[in-house]
């Protein structure tokens, strides 16, 4: 009883020490935003107004519409299917339209696929892109047995397949934690936020892992919920599975887990028991899904790789303490270094890697200072959250822009240099502001009432908090968070769920307040009248 108290208050003061400087995160997206784009305050607060005020209109719309409330309130399953179905449509016509060509990773990627000679000194230093590889693999080869030579078109497609199913997912943990109305809201805000970006044209592992995160979120959430032993082990074990899956192709994707397994053993009300069983559950899961998939490797032909020949841990760090300036005189925070990545490929024993990183980190360190690393975390967090377009065109884009289709519409929209493209970037901050202030708005509720803080609610919080935190000490930049949208979406909803609550209660306070008071010119006449 006692470690149960304890291990409760750890929990809310640790949800605590985090939410803090989360909200902190979204002042300075605010007000002092250093994103690489350089956006400007006055265009971006204007974007975000517009948008909030498209929302509003659009809440009440649907309020007037008592058909649709019906169907969402009695068929939610359905209505949310004909919405993707709707996206889904419209994704499919923009990667027929947009044209493109893959280039970094992904073309590496792709052409290794293609070729049926993979690149082996890439996925030597990269083991975490084999999972992706082989999809593209597959993907491949099922294009040549059908005769399919639009293999881009293809992959594009089946992204966006990925990229819906976490929508259905996600939205489907808010309709189980809060209801209709809110799961409503999340799934209209991730069929913009998430549905309708250009990222659906980058088949990346940022993209194909977020069907596994949100899955895991799903699995998750109905597992706390279930009464049935049976039901609750089956659940657990997959969202086990399914986070393995989603750590095999992008490894920061972790976060989740980690958040289910630190909620599990604070589980106020749970008896220790039965926190364990559920702890061994996802864990079990996890290392049967890891398993399965080094077992496949073994059995495979189509990739031969060198063991040692992987970049180090401390690789990570070592790039994650990085600051680079581009052409705008704008900063990037722990960034990929091409000079690094040279170096360390230079070394051939697996130990000499390891000590030019560490030795590495240790100059940047003692450069840095204790006050010089703390500011450093600071602009590096507020750099990842700064951009609503998640580091779209630039290193790590994926795409090669010097093929380009003038004249295309979306080309000149989505295009770095295209005639739209500031107009791409301004909207995309406006929806990003507006989901993390929604976000913002569920954890401060969250704040302050603590002694009731929902622990399977707050789960997508401290999963996006685990995520910042792997972000600020390794490797990253703002397209790390791809994979945690879902969770930003869910906690947005719940966020509007509140200020809807509070807005209504606000109107019904001053509605009674109206009735009370009444017109005294009129009660005057009236008593005058009666006598």
């Amino acid at each position: 009883m006692i470690l149960s108290q304890f291990l409760s208050n750890f929990y809310k003061t640790l949800f605590a020490i985090f939410t803090v400087p989360f909200l902190l995160l979204f002042v300075s997206l605010m007000l002092f935003n250093n994103s690489t784009d350089k956006l400007e305050l006055l265009p971006q607060t204007i974007s975000a107004a517009l948008i909030s005020i498209l929302l509003m209109l659009l809440c009440i719309g649907f309020k007037n519409m008592k058909p649709l409330l019906r169907l969402l309130r009695r068929r939610f399953n359905l209505f949310m299917a004909l919405i993707l179905i709707l996206v889904y449509a419209i994704q499919i016509c923009s990667a027929a339209f947009f044209y493109t060509r893959n280039g970094w990773d992904v073309g590496i990627l792709l052409n290794s696929a293609k070729s049926g000679s993979p690149y082996i000194e890439y996925l030597n230093r990269y083991p975490n892109n084999l999972l992706l590889f082989f999809i593209y693999k597959a993907a491949v080869d099922a294009c040549k047995a059908l005769e399919i030579r639009e293999i881009n078109f293809v992959l594009s497609a089946l992204n966006a397949i990925m990229m819906d199913l976490s929508i259905a997912a996600a939205s489907s943990a808010v309709l189980k934690l809060s209801g209709w109305k809110t799961a409503a809201a999340s799934l209209f805000i991730m069929a913009a936020f998430i549905g309708l970006s250009p990222w659906i044209i980058v088949p990346y592992s940022d993209t194909f892992s977020m069907a596994f995160t949100s899955g895991a979120f799903a699995f998750f959430v109905y597992g706390s919920q279930s009464r049935r032993l049976w039901q609750r082990s089956l659940l657990f074990s997959l969202c086990g599975l399914s986070s393995s899956v989603g750590f095999l192709l992008k490894p920061l994707s972790i976060a989740l887990l980690a958040a289910c397994l630190f909620t599990v053993a604070c589980w106020k009300g749970k008896l220790l028991k039965a926190r364990v069983q559920i702890a061994v559950n996802l864990t079990l899961a996890f290392g049967i899904g890891i398993l399965l998939f080094n077992i496949l490797l073994n059995f495979q032909s189509a990739v031969s790789l060198e063991k040692g020949r992987e970049f180090p841990l401390s690789y990570w760090v070592n790039t994650g303490l990085s600051i680079t300036t581009n052409s705008l005189g704008a900063h990037g925070y722990g960034i990929y270094s091409e000079q690094v990545s040279n170096l360390n490929s230079s070394l051939d024993e697996a130990y000499e890697r390891d000590s030019f990183n560490r030795k590495m980190i240790s100059d940047r360190l003692s450069n840095f200072g204790v006050l010089g690393y703390l500011e450093f975390l600071s602009n590096k967090a507020r750099w990842v959250t700064s951009e609503g377009n998640f580091f779209w065109g630039k290193e790590g884009g994926f795409i090669d822009f010097s093929f380009r289709d003038d004249g295309n519409i979306l080309t000149e929209l989505f295009y770095p240099g295209g005639e739209f493209y500031r107009a791409y970037l301004y909207i995309s901050q406006g929806i990003w502001i507006n989901v993390f202030f929604l976000a913002c708005v569920y954890a401060a509720h969250n704040l302050r009432n603590l002694k009731t803080l929902s622990m399977h609610g707050s789960v997508s919080l401290f999963s996006i908090y685990f995520l910042i935190l792997g972000i600020l000490a390794l490797e990253g930049r703002s397209r790390y968070l791809i994979n945690s949208l879902p969770l930003f979406s869910a906690a947005a909803s719940q966020g509007w769920a509140i200020c809807a609550e509070s807005t209504g209660r606000l109107l019904r306070k001053k509605r009674r307040l109206k009735i009370s008071i009444g017109n005294p010119l009129q009660e005057k006449a009236e008593l005058e009248a009666a006598k």
